[in-house]
């Protein structure tokens, strides 16, 4: 989905609101025709804006002066009327520049003529084709192991600066396994994983020889109906009972067993 032929998401990211794209598709569209005036400047190819075109062609964006609202002020009172609205709208104009449009529309130098200046602007192309393109797939860029493994596992397609910051200090192996966890519990987000990573870098620090609750539980875990638990203490009981059993009637004679088996049974039913 696109709005004034941009990517959504793209400018989202950039910050742009509705007037700021409008105000852009509008001086770029400008930009490539000859109503406007056009100069080479510092190796960039920039155009000259006029303010009061700027404002009086859009008024989805700007605040216009209207012919009724002058209907009852005198001329002095008429210039100072249309001077406010021009400031207005100039500080809005700036507003934008220091916000989300001036990521693609940098002015460049400010010339001094008899009626007053001229301003000039250029674009930023990179950004500009972003905007009209999307985002460069991931196969377009150059991309370090850890980016790779980020952008395949958690569908990653945009990689930020802070990110790509982050990655370059991150151990392979670690985040691998980090973004595995996330994956696998179905939540696709890079502070997630980021948190998953450090609990595992935080216990691969602790001594390996001392046995966490973590761990214990773990274990505890582990255990399934197919595990063979090792029976050796409760055998080797077993057979020594039934040794010694042995070993005790075979000191009596078949009468005598009998004698003794009797006995028992006849002190059992009294």
């Amino acid at each position: 989905m696109s709005i004034f032929n941009f990517n959504q998401t793209v400018a989202l990211d950039l910050g742009f609101d509705l007037n700021q794209l409008y105000i852009l598709r509008y001086l770029t569209n400008i930009s490539k025709t000859t109503r406007v005036e056009t100069k080479i400047i510092n190796g960039k190819e920039c155009f000259h804006i006029n303010y009061s075109k700027l404002f009086n062609d859009n008024p989805f964006a700007f605040t216009q002066v209207l012919n009724k609202d002058l209907e009852t002020l005198d001329d002095n009172e008429k210039k100072e009327y249309i001077k406010k609205i021009y400031d207005r709208n100039n500080k809005r104009f700036i507003k934008m520049l220091s916000g989300a449009l001036g990521k693609v529309i940098k002015k460049e130098k400010v010339e001094k003529v008899d009626d007053g200046k001229k301003i000039y602007f250029s674009i930023n192309k990179v950004i500009f084709t972003n905007l009209l393109d999307g985002y460069p797939t991931k196969e377009s860029l150059d991309l370090t192991e850890n980016e790779k493994i980020v952008i395949e596992k958690l569908k990653i397609n945009k990689l930020t600066d802070s990110i790509t910051k982050q990655l370059s200090n991150m151990d392979t192996k670690l985040l691998l396994q980090s973004c595995e966890i996330a994956s696998n519990t179905g939540i696709l987000d890079f502070p997630y994983m980021k948190s998953i990573y450090n609990n595992l870098k935080n216990n691969n620090k602790k001594d390996p020889s001392a046995p966490t609750d973590e761990s214990c539980t773990i274990k505890s875990a582990s255990f399934n109906d197919n595990m063979i638990i090792p029976q050796k203490t409760y055998f080797n009981a077993s057979k020594n009972k039934f040794r010694n059993f042995t070993e005790t009637f075979d000191k009596y004679s078949d009468e005598e067993l009998d004698a003794i088996i009797e006995k028992s049974q006849r002190e059992k039913f009294k």
